[in-house]
């Protein structure tokens, strides 16, 4: 008799987080068309929840893996989306409410547990949970950068 193996609580959470993305790119694509908003806009929303999902998928499937060191620069092409706080609920009313699947995913324990387990997690989640303005779980939330000590006042010696 065999024992059965444990899942890994990402492979759980990775059919419903599909499902959100696929129904939230719906309702960007419907209300998108009721409001004129641009085609190549709502393309490159597509696009970036997409490239998240599929983020999100290798996250839970692959086994984590050493980071590869990225060159100081800041690579690729220039962000043309918004980068504002909730830019895709103002954009697009009623975001909203597909939203709220979203952060009742978040409070899964299974999400907490996934996000415990790798802190890749929270760089796939926490630029979705800015862009449709939901504030991150406690687990989810960066923590905050001490403050800088301003520059002391010591005289500088003299040349003599």
């Amino acid at each position: 008799m065999t024992t059965p193996t444990p899942t890994s609580p990402g492979l759980l959470l990775r059919p419903r987080f599909d499902a959100f993305i696929e129904a939230l790119c719906a309702h960007i694509a419907g209300e998108g068309a009721k409001r004129r908003i641009a085609g190549p806009l709502i393309i490159l929303i597509w696009q970036r929840l997409r490239r998240l999902a599929a983020r999100f998928a290798r996250l839970v499937t692959t086994p984590p893996r050493a980071r590869a060191t990225r060159p100081a620069g800041r690579s690729g092409p220039p962000h043309t989306l918004p980068r504002a706080f909730g830019w895709l609920a103002r954009l697009i009313p009623g975001t909203a409410s597909v939203a709220a699947q979203f952060r009742a995913l978040l409070d899964t324990p299974d999400m907490a547990a996934l996000i415990a387990a790798t802190p890749e997690a929270g760089r796939i989640l926490r630029p979705l949970c800015h862009t449709l303005g939901i504030r991150p779980p406690a687990p989810l939330r960066r923590p905050r950068r001490p403050r800088r000590a301003p520059p002391s006042e010591t005289p500088s010696p003299e040349p003599p």
